[in-house]
């Protein structure tokens, strides 16, 4: 995607709560990488969605909203002391994703890797909203 004031440039001319692509990756170690499309959207209050109408809600669980950025980039300092910005997603009401795998650069499926120990057999749970580290991301926006 290019560099982080290039990306926060995008996300912040595409309409709040509005439906839009998003392209990211995620290194599951071992040489396996796993990349998703999904459509998502940006820049709604969590305590605006739907199913949180009408409770309280609390604080980020974790790190704090970017100065000017809120509702959009969180960042945070893990007990490394590394420091990392991650863009606040929510999902659309379909939540379909289209996930693909690859190991060393060569496309695989998750079978293939759980069957030789690379990954772990479990579900893909869609959360109504998650954060995608802003380094992660390979293009937002119209493809």
């Amino acid at each position: 995607m290019g560099n982080t004031q290039n990306l926060i440039n995008t996300i912040l001319n595409i309409k709040k709560g509005a439906f839009t692509k998003i392209n990211y990756f995620s290194d599951k170690g071992n040489g396996v990488i796993k990349t998703t499309k999904c459509v998502v959207r940006l820049g709604i209050s969590y305590g605006n969605i739907k199913h949180n109408k009408n409770k309280v809600v609390g604080p980020l669980p974790w790190g704090q909203w970017v100065n000017g950025l809120e509702g959009y980039v969180i960042e945070h300092t893990n007990k490394k002391g590394e420091y990392k910005q991650y863009l606040r997603l929510y999902t659309s009401a379909i939540k379909s994703m289209d996930i693909q795998y690859t190991l060393n650069g060569v496309a695989t499926t998750k079978e293939e890797l759980i069957n030789n120990g690379l990954l772990k057999d479990k579900p893909n749970n869609i959360e109504d909203c998650f954060n995608v580290p802003m380094d992660h991301i390979l293009s937002i926006g119209c493809e």
